[in-house]
């Protein structure tokens, strides 16, 4: 995914997607994690690309948000 500790541009391409996604739909990381059962710590890691998130964690965050289903298939592909 990265060299060194830098995060590749698909882990910082999906990290900007799931956190406009959150702040969309209004939700704060502490609402959202609960959601989807994990910590806001967890949340926070995600949206700044230090902690990749497992497909069914991306899909469910998404759902939360009311993403569509193009939004789904995009960031599967980068998941």
């Amino acid at each position: 995914m990265s060299i060194g500790n830098a995060p590749s541009l698909l882990l910082r391409q999906l990290a900007g997607e799931l956190c406009r996604l959150r702040n969309y739909a209004g939700l704060d990381q502490r609402a959202l994690g609960k959601q989807i059962d994990l910590s806001q710590a967890m949340v926070s890691r995600a949206e700044r690309a230090e902690k990749m998130l497992p497909l069914p964690k991306v899909l469910a965050w998404a759902r939360a948000c009311g993403a569509g289903e193009d939004v789904l298939k995009r960031l599967a592909e980068l998941t």
